[in-house]
């Protein structure tokens, strides 16, 4: 079967479905399309790889995050095989049509997305269509983004759906399932990562089954609910500062729910904020914590070697707060904030924070004196 691979550079389901596909041996590509680069391809040169990744290392070492970028090349991961790597800025013009109906394709596979909706007249140039992987359990969760919402809303079961691309975002016919558990504790990169893990097997087994039925096209199940938006997602908003915003009026589950959906590969991005002391910080790390008290929005009721407790709805828990960061005062333009993390008790310390005080979703509040 003639086929082409196209991905995006250093997405984990594109990596770990080529690489399942070359290990197995069974289905290789005619060649691997990548867009162009949008920022330097330094993992890309094996000389640089080590030093790269070290120096990423030191970034999530000063910042006190976890280190959850993915720096798997999947430029690298193909040419070890020898399969030809191409580049294009995008596929819609007609230097680019022409050179896909020379390829004679019978199946294009998207691994790990495109950043264009891909036109009609590409989509029906394959024999045998277009096989998109998309990383959740369709219908739900169309759009992008998908592990944050999940995240977001405290979804319990994940996974990855491969289907036949079609006009549309993530509403073609499915070809196959998997699922995945999801614990309260996964970032967006932990369920990328489980669900990453999973798809190549099952890309495999349909990439099977369409061979078996050829020259007949595989049937795939028809999408319910194709034209309700209510199941398509966004970008998380990065820019937004009214989104990221912390609400001390929600409950203590949603607000750690979306810290953790805000998990970043560094904390020199972007992140979930608000005041104390009339300066700005960042959110960085928080639980829910069991609490019978009572208090008042964004109040601290509790300080002891485990963070600050801070009290949000009465619904007999609180938010733990166990890592703080303070915000760049440029920082949400340029999306890079300079000062590292702060272990919550510490914190608490050097600004003299003390049960009683509030916090504040406004610059105009502050903390008691």
């Amino acid at each position: 079967m003639r086929f082409l691979y196209i991905c995006r550079q250093f997405n984990r389901s594109g990596y770990y479905i080529l690489q399942h596909l070359l290990l197995e041996g069974k289905f290789i590509p005619l060649a691997v399309l990548l867009p162009k680069p949008y920022m330097p391809e330094l993992i890309d040169d094996l000389d640089r790889a080590e030093s790269v990744r070290q120096e990423y290392e030191r970034e999530v070492a000063y910042y006190g995050g976890r280190s959850l970028r993915f720096m798997q090349s999947i430029r690298l991961l193909a040419e070890s095989y020898n399969v030809p790597v191409i580049e294009r800025q995008e596929i819609k013009s007609d230097e680019a049509y022409a050179w896909l109906e020379s390829l004679d394709l019978d199946l294009i596979v998207l691994g790990g997305g495109w950043k264009q909706l891909i036109p009609k007249q590409i989509i029906d140039l394959p024999r045998f269509g277009i096989l998109n992987t998309h990383p959740s359990l369709l219908p739900d969760f169309r759009g992008t983004d998908v592990h944050r919402w999940q995240v977001w809303e405290g979804t319990s079961v994940s996974g990855i759906t491969i289907h036949y691309l079609d006009e549309s975002f993530d509403t073609g016919d499915i070809l196959g399932r998997v699922e995945v558990e999801v614990s309260s504790s996964d970032t967006p990169q932990d369920i990328a990562e489980k669900t990453g893990i999973v798809a190549g097997q099952l890309m495999s087994e349909i990439l099977a089954k369409i061979v078996a039925g050829m020259p007949i096209r595989l049937q795939g199940e028809p999408q319910t609910n194709r034209d309700d938006d209510s199941r398509y997602y966004s970008r998380w908003r990065w820019d937004d500062r009214q989104f990221l915003t912390i609400d001390w009026t929600r409950s203590a589950l949603e607000l750690s729910r979306f810290v953790l959906a805000s998990t970043q590969e560094s904390y020199k991005y972007n992140g979930p904020f608000f005041f104390a002391c009339g300066k700005e910080y960042i959110l960085r790390q928080a639980s829910v914590e069991r609490y019978e008290g009572c208090g008042e929005s964004g109040e601290v009721v509790g300080i002891d070697d485990s963070g600050i407790l801070v009290f949000c709805q009465q619904d007999s828990q609180a938010l733990l707060i166990t890592q703080v960061q303070p915000a760049t005062e440029d920082g949400w333009r340029t999306h890079f904030h300079a000062d590292p993390a702060i272990d919550a008790r510490i914190w608490a310390k050097t600004i003299g924070l003390k049960v009683g005080d509030k916090f504040s979703s406004t610059l105009t509040a502050r903390t008691n004196e």
